[in-house]
């Protein structure tokens, strides 16, 4: 096979290595196939993984140097061919509209013409080739550019789409930079919606969750199901107190949290409900779906989280399986691992990231992302799960997000958003929607593989008509947002495109097959392990109280083991006299008989559970009337001591008022201004020589506002003169910090002492 137009000019490129005596011999080994697979790359100018594309597909032993030429040509053709279809993306209608810098080079040629050279400074480009006739030779047969007669320019062929304004910003990101700092264009068009539905916002507290089909919406105590794109309202229903809600992205299952007391999980289908669980401990923060696991969904309070496996098999009112883990610290947010039901990552209050097993609760993973000022940023921190082993966080009121790879404890790559304003995120596979709260822009930050990492590697910047409320991803070409005048949906493709979107189909449910009799003697032993199940359930149920839970499990195991044991040797004793029989009455009987046995031993062992459960149910009823008396002494003892307190914070007060009425009749003055607000205000500003001067003559307060800044790269950037470092010296030296004041002070003596003398 040879590349058009070039095929012979690869072999002669061979042949002339040949000739060169590099090679004697009419085969070449493997040394030499790498040799020779260099050499032609570097005569086209190519990356030298190529070359390794080439050696991979020439293992033999003896080869000739025609088979040599073929294979050559078929690897470099399908690089080419990659290129091109690169280079022609570029020219795209969708492209060309968010892409301004490509737009207005286009304009200014008369004839439409771009040089190459502004290709090769792209970084997916760049990856794939360094040169211009490289360029010229993968464009040599595409049906949408053409190339000028030079070969050192290229054009669209079709006409260019008409002008509407550019209703977006596109920027490919620098790869190449571990840090990236981007600021949000605001120099764009409005961005009409695909569809939009009047629905007034007034302000109250809402939810919202949406997949590729469904946006479900919560307000005013009335939980609304739009269809999408078309925003047609199927269905309402009012319930109270609504705090959390999910819907998984591959069904219309919705789950959400009442009064973060009650879990439910109904059908959107016709709004079945399917699950229903009160949870017994804490309250509910927030819910997830698990992306991949149908019946796996995670919850958290403030401290702990609940992962359940739901599987709507036996109780409508108990999960088929839980686990609580404690962390014992302010949980922030959780994500669930696709492919992997035993991941969890976990965002705790004070900036720590974790991700942990499930099944074991080991850490194996542990990381502070985002670290910053707090009274400048808000101290959220999110979590989301990109693939198995690729972790995203976003802090910094959410305008810094990174990127970590589990399996090597390491941070890959960082972006920051030049905001202070809040903003929400909405994340589904690898993209991220960044809506600005009360402000009507948006960005969208697309995620990818770049040498064998994921990557940051472009944002798309948006205006809308109005101010957002809220907003989130309907898959990973549409997003819905709420705002004051109603709901909108956005498509990322044009219209014709939308018109076009394939809709995840609902999976078709297994057809089920007739029993026969070869069959029967396995659906016995389901049966009997279906009942067993259901007195599982209800054990579990009563084990969620942990001071009794391991001798109920204890004992529920052995009595289900023995019961199990006995019925299992039946059914085996009953089988093989049933394949002894040809006659089909026979075999019948057998199974009468089986019935019958399986069903004393459950009798028997639904007998002895009763007594058992009795006994519990007396003993807890003990407990809580031990629990409710202790419950009261501790009310009391707490009234008794809160009056203690309201009366010696009386003396204290009065005791105050006597001295600021000394320190006035003794010429003193009262504070009237309030300097820690001043110097908060300063930070804030980041006027830091006007903050540190406010309070150089108190330590105290001094020391306050040293403990939040860094001194390396504060005094690196000049921030503070000599005159006002001397006099951080001189206050540290001449009344030290006591313990916890200033934690870094060795560092800060360090650091200012340097600075003074250079």
């Amino acid at each position: 096979m040879e590349i058009q137009g070039m095929g012979r000019d690869l072999k002669e490129i061979i042949l002339k290595c040949y000739s060169r005596g590099l090679y004697s011999i009419p085969f070449l080994s493997e040394n030499d196939i790498q040799n020779l697979a260099k050499e032609v790359c570097r005569e086209m100018e190519v990356p030298g993984e190529i070359s390794v594309q080439i050696v991979n597909g020439l293992k033999s032993e003896n080869i000739s140097l025609e088979q040599f030429s073929q294979t050559s040509c078929q690897v470099l053709e399908a690089h080419l061919k990659n290129l091109q279809k690169v280079l022609e993306s570029y020219f795209i209608d969708n492209n060309l509209k968010n892409n301004g810098k490509l737009l207005s080079m286009i304009n200014k040629n008369p004839q439409g013409f771009v040089s190459l050279l502004y290709f090769l400074s792209h970084k997916n480009i760049k990856n794939m080739t360094t040169s211009v006739s490289t360029l010229a030779l993968a464009l040599k047969d595409s049906k949408t550019l053409e190339l000028s007669a030079d070969k050192s320019n290229v054009k669209r062929i079709a006409p260019l789409p008409e002008p509407q304004g550019l209703q977006s910003s596109f920027y490919h990101l620098d790869t190449s930079q571990t840090i990236l700092s981007y600021k949000p264009s605001t120099d764009v068009s409005i961005f009409e919606p695909l569809n939009s539905l009047p629905h007034p916002y007034k302000g109250e507290q809402i939810q919202i969750a949406s997949n590729l089909s469904t946006l479900c919406y919560y307000k005013e105590s009335i939980l609304y199901k739009f269809e999408l794109p078309s925003l047609k309202a199927s269905y309402t229903q009012s319930i109270k107190n609504i705090t959390t809600i999910d819907i998984r992205q591959d069904s219309n299952i919705l789950i959400y949290a009442v009064e973060k007391k009650e879990i439910i999980i109904v059908d959107l289908a016709n709004f079945t409900i399917l699950f229903s669980y009160n949870v017994v401990d804490g309250t509910v923060e927030g819910i997830v779906w698990h992306p991949t696991e149908q019946n796996m969904f995670a919850s958290h309070s403030a401290s702990e989280v609940t992962v359940m496996i739901w599987k709507n098999s036996f109780s409508l009112n108990a999960p088929d399986w839980f686990k609580v883990l404690s962390f014992g610290a302010k949980i922030l947010s959780i994500a669930l691992a696709p492919n992997n039901p035993d991941l969890l990552a976990v965002a705790l209050g004070q900036g720590k990231v974790l991700v942990v097993t499930i099944s074991d609760e080991n850490t194996i993973f542990n990381t502070n992302p985002h670290t910053y000022n707090t009274m400048m940023y808000s101290p959220n921190i999110t979590v989301n799960f990109l693939t198995n082993t690729y972790l995203l966080t976003s802090g910094r009121s959410q305008n810094e997000f990174c990127i970590f790879s589990i399996e090597n404890q390491t941070k890959l790559h960082t972006l920051a958003i030049q905001s202070m304003t809040h903003k929400k995120i909405s994340v589904i596979g690898k993209s991220i929607l960044i809506a600005g709260i009360n402000d009507p822009f948006i960005s969208l930050v697309n995620i990818s593989e770049i040498n064998d990492c994921l990557m940051f590697s472009s944002i798309i910047d948006y205006k809308l008509s109005s101010n957002i409320a809220i907003a989130a991803l309907s898959g990973s070409n549409r997003f819905s947002v709420i705002n004051r005048t109603g709901i909108s949906v956005y498509s990322l493709l044009g219209e014709e495109e939308e018109s076009k979107a394939i809709i995840v189909p609902q999976p078709e449910q297994p057809i089920e097959k007739e029993p026969d009799e070869n069959s029967m003697i396995d659906k016995m032993c389901d049966i009997v392990q279906l009942k067993m199940n259901k007195v599982s359930d209800k054990i579990n149920n009563l084990s969620k109280l942990l001071w009794v839970k391991t001798p109920i499990q204890d004992w529920s195991n052995s009595i289900f083991e023995e019961n199990l044991k006995n019925t299992t040797k039946v059914v085996k004793t009953k089988t093989k006299e049933a394949s002894d029989s040809t006659v089909t009455p026979a075999f019948q009987s057998s199974v009468n008989e089986i019935l019958l046995q399986v069903t004393q031993n459950f009798d028997a062992g639904i007998k002895d559970f009763n007594e058992k459960d009795s006994n519990l149910l007396h003993e807890l009823e003990i407990i809580n009337r031990e629990y409710e008396g202790k419950l009261t002494l501790f009310d009391d003892i707490i009234k008794i001591f809160t009056e203690s307190c309201n009366k010696h914070m009386n003396q204290l007060k009065e005791c105050e008022e006597t001295m600021n009425q000394r320190v006035i009749a003794l010429g003193g003055e009262k504070k009237t201004v309030r300097i820690q607000e001043e110097v908060n205000v300063l930070l804030a500003k980041g006027e830091f020589e006007e903050a540190v001067l406010k309070v150089i003559k108190n330590p105290k307060d001094l020391y306050a506002v040293l403990k939040v800044m860094n001194p390396r790269p504060l005094l690196a950037s000049q921030k503070l003169t000599k005159s006002t470092v001397q006099k951080i010296i001189n206050q540290i030296e001449t009344l030290p910090p006591l313990d916890g004041q200033l934690p870094e002070k060795q560092t800060w003596l360090e650091s200012l002492s340097y600075y003074r003398h250079n």
